[in-house]
């Protein structure tokens, strides 16, 4: 350790923890849309260079790897985030166990590249698998001190790292892409993105691991049902992408990676960034229920107002925000996110929910739920499928992406003792809001057809954009000032707009 690098501490505090985590959440959400703007911006250019084709087998790949990487993680990040003051032996046992999850996932990997690529007709995705070993193995040698930061709620420097390397990724993508045409300039990004988060993991980082095996125990003690309810979930989500790669070709499988992405980037992410700020946050409340249910339902309806009108913008404008920015040959996307869009925006009902279990040390629901969701997703797929084909997977996903928030109501009411409606309630505003957004926007619509032209689509989805989150701010605020004007929602996106006002230097 160099001597002007600061000394691991391990402590918190939960002083001030609703402006921490306000302030956290946050962050994470900008890190989050930085992270999706510039993921965007790079597809964007290479759908004008590959072929969906190239996007297909790439996401293959990487699905098939999610899996493994999934079923070898034994959470050693949560456990030291659950526990009080981890010592030296936490982080060490930590790196010891990446490393040989390192080892296991690439010998996995190893083996299955060549049936893989046989069960999905596509020759071309063994050597993919095998190249892709490289940045799975890197990742194992990350510095585990790098959770101190999320323990205090400081994710200013996972902030840095995650968008270097993100930049990095897509310079590299674009310009080999450019060079050789070719679903290799992905899997190059994918290597460069690793070399730079394993850098990173130990730039300004107060702490080096060693080699250990002592806290195993621990780690796997409250990893298992983490693990668990991982594979569960992953392997929900990730069911629809072989199926699609065993029935249909890399192209159609590249257009609907190429559309869930762009879901992604709108509202999908709210519930997996704010579990991230809020797990730390309600480890640290987990005894106060009072305090507990306040935030529950707080966070939940502030991830609704957040959501909702992205999700639905982005649905009913699916078709000409799809043609101005990916160009011809896109078609097939333009269902995934017309369809898709508006319901994922509902999945902020669940946010808070993954973290008030796991700070409440209640991990085996959240691998009950993920296990009921994988089983209910993939039956509505492939019934799905064999009522509508490529459409009916869309609408199958659809209906599974209501019932995963439902169910996560019922699972938030159950652990923090509130009501299941108290969420809705909450967000009353935020529906009648978006009801108001989606009028307009259909009437747009119906008078104004979108041009052909590439300017005039421009000019047609900025219009759209602008008269869509006018009515929505407006119709919330005068909402909002018919009711009181009450600390809720409304008040806690202020308080973060004037705060980032400051940091910015702002004077008015």
């Amino acid at each position: 350790m160099n001597a002007d690098t600061p000394r691991p501490d391990t402590r918190r505090s939960s002083s001030n923890l609703g402006g921490k985590v306000a302030a956290s959440a946050g962050l994470l959400w900008a890190l989050s849309m930085l992270l999706r703007v510039i993921g965007f911006v790079t597809m964007l250019v290479l759908a004008r260079v590959l072929a969906p084709s190239d996007f297909g087998l790439v996401a293959l790949a990487t699905a098939a790897i999610g899996i493994i990487e999934v079923l070898t993680n034994v959470q050693t990040n949560l456990s030291i985030i659950n526990s009080e003051e981890p010592d030296k032996s936490w982080f060490d046992t930590a790196f010891t166990l990446n490393l040989l999850r390192g080892l296991a996932t690439a010998g996995i990997l190893a083996t299955v590249a060549n049936p893989l690529a046989v069960f999905m007709k596509s020759p071309a995705l063994e050597p993919i698998l095998y190249v892709l070993i490289i940045p799975t193995f890197l990742i194992a040698f990350s510095n585990p001190y790098f959770i101190l930061y999320a323990r205090s709620l400081n994710f200013r420097l996972e902030t840095q790292r995650r968008a270097a390397a993100a930049i990095a990724s897509s310079v590299v993508s674009i310009g080999m892409a450019f060079i050789f045409r070719s679903y290799w300039a992905l899997v190059a990004g994918l290597i460069i993105q690793s070399f730079v988060m394993l850098g990173l993991s130990y730039w300004r980082v107060p702490g080096r691991p060693g080699l250990s095996l002592r806290r195993w125990r621990e780690m796997f003690g409250f990893g298992f049902w983490i693990l668990v309810q991982q594979l569960f979930h992953y392997m929900g989500l990730r069911f629809d992408y072989f199926f699609l790669g065993h029935m249909f070709n890399p192209a159609t499988v590249g257009a609907y990676h190429v559309g869930t992405q762009v879901n992604n980037m709108a509202s999908a992410d709210v519930v997996p960034v704010l579990s991230k700020a809020l797990f730390p946050a309600f480890s640290m409340i987990s005894g106060d229920g009072d305090r507990l249910k306040r935030n529950y339902v707080l966070v939940q309806s502030v991830a609704t107002a957040i959501s909702l009108p992205v999700g639905f913008g982005l649905g009913l404008l699916a078709e000409p925000i799809i043609r101005l920015l990916l160009g011809p040959g896109w078609d097939l996307a333009v269902p995934v996110v017309q369809i898709l869009a508006p319901v994922l925006a509902f999945q902020s009902l669940g946010a808070g929910v993954e973290g008030v279990a796991m700070a409440l040390n209640q991990p085996r629901l959240l691998a009950v739920r993920a296990g009921i969701y994988a089983v209910v997703r993939t039956a509505v797929v492939v019934a799905g499928y064999a009522l509508g084909g490529f459409i009916g997977i869309i609408a199958g996903r659809a209906v599974a992406a209501v019932i995963y928030p439902a169910y996560n109501l019922v699972l938030g009411a159950t652990l923090t003792g509130t009501r299941i409606r108290d969420p809705l309630i909450s967000a009353w505003r935020s529906f009648v809001s978006v009801a108001a957004m989606s009028a307009v926007l259909l009437v747009m619509q119906a008078n104004w057809a979108a041009p052909s032209d590439l300017w005039g689509l421009a000019w047609f989805v900025a219009a759209s954009a602008f008269a869509g989150g006018l009515t929505y701010v407006g119709v919330h605020l005068a909402l909002w000032h018919w009711a009181g004007r009450p600390i809720e929602t409304e008040a806690i996106i202020f308080q973060q707009v004037v705060r980032l006002r400051k940091r910015l230097g702002y004077r008015p």
